[in-house]
């Protein structure tokens, strides 16, 4: 899907007056959009990787805000939110509770408002919305031409793509997972992407509507849950997921591993301070069986480095930690700092059809 259609089939989700304006913006817009922000009696706000836009009725976009900016209601928001949901809002109110709601084509709706409290003192569902994230989702075929063959090219390994948000992990990730499990090279791999927040695959009624070749989806399961599950009953030699973020998810990946079976994941973390400070990374990297870390640069498709672990962190570590010690994450830090194995680079061709409009 063009850059252009996917801003186009992510407005769609928005009421009618508001969706008629977005969709009347110039097209060079909509191919740098990656989130729309619309907030109760505020200016609507494009994000674009040049700046943010006001929008107004008539389509025309700016970067400074004057009188007539389009806005959306409370009503509008409202009406927005119960789109979002099918016209279902209970059905989706356990997704909405957490913060956000998968979207089809995997685009994703940031929410909040006034919480509605349960007994046990959670949050059940919530009302009055005030702010609505919309995340547009990109798919672009082709975005890991440069990384494939220098991550897979004596075979599958696990391996870690780390990235600050918004560089393209998750647009990678489903790219990785189309080729591994799409004959690239002439050999199928089996592939199980846990898609906890469906942005990888953007399942709708069982069938992925991204291109992820011919991967199983396991489409919703929490991560830990789904990689038991595809343990289980998928028989897989890779297993895909995305943003990885607590102890538990990193623990059950390293158990996974004790099976056999290699992963790629993405973490978040901007620089080599973020992958030593938290947690998850730092206990995947301190475990001594990960292969390849894929360091992204800020933009979109910029490659900051390609790291062979086994060669630049695991060779100088033979005891392999089983904790998150000081001197692990020293090493983690001092193995980074080294020159990548592959100089690093922007991989043009990703970058060429990520909408850049600075």
């Amino acid at each position: 899907m063009r850059a252009a259609d996917s801003f186009d089939s992510a407005v769609d989700f928005l009421d009618d007056r508001l969706r008629t304006a977005l969709l009347g913006v110039d097209s060079r817009v909509k191919e740098s959009a990656y989130e729309i922000r619309l907030r109760a009696a505020r200016p609507v706000v494009i994000v674009t990787h040049g700046g943010s836009l006001f929008v107004y009725e008539s389509g025309r976009t700016g970067l400074v805000f004057s009188p007539g900016a389009l806005a959306a209601t409370p009503a509008e928001l409202q009406a927005s939110f119960s789109r979002m949901c099918g016209y279902s809002v209970h059905s989706n109110s356990a997704a909405a509770a957490s913060g956000f709601i998968s979207l089809a084509h995997g685009h994703r709706a940031g929410v909040c408002g006034t919480a509605v409290m349960a007994e046990s003192g959670t949050v059940k569902s919530f009302r009055d919305i005030s702010s609505v994230n919309l995340r547009i989702a990109h798919e672009i075929p082709g975005s890991a031409d440069e990384i494939y063959p220098s991550v897979f090219s004596h075979g599958i390994v696990s391996a870690i793509i780390a990235g600050p948000p918004l560089s393209g992990k998750t647009t990678l990730l489903r790219d990785l997972a189309r080729r591994l499990s799409g004959a690239s090279g002439g050999r199928y791999y089996r592939v199980a992407i846990v898609d906890e927040r469906g942005e990888i695959a953007a399942s709708s009624g069982g069938c992925p509507q991204c291109d992820v070749g011919f991967s199983d989806v396991l489409t919703g399961y929490p991560k830990d849950v789904g990689i038991l599950t595809a343990l289980r009953t998928l028989s897989p030699q890779i297993i895909v997921c995305d943003e990885i973020g607590n102890l538990s998810e990193a623990k059950r990946i390293l158990e996974g591993m004790n099976s056999g079976v290699n992963f790629l994941v993405s973490v978040h973390a901007g620089k080599d301070e973020d992958l030593r400070s938290r947690p998850a990374a730092a206990e995947l990297l301190s475990s001594g069986v990960f292969s390849k870390l894929v360091m992204l640069g800020e933009r979109p498709g910029e490659t900051a480095g390609i790291y062979d672990l086994k060669e630049h962190f695991y060779a100088n570590d033979r005891s392999r930690p089983d904790g998150i010690g000081a001197a692990a994450c020293g090493r983690i830090c001092g193995a980074y700092a080294e020159p990548a194995r592959e100089p690093a680079r922007k991989d043009m061709h990703y970058a060429a059809r990520c909408a850049d409009s600075a």
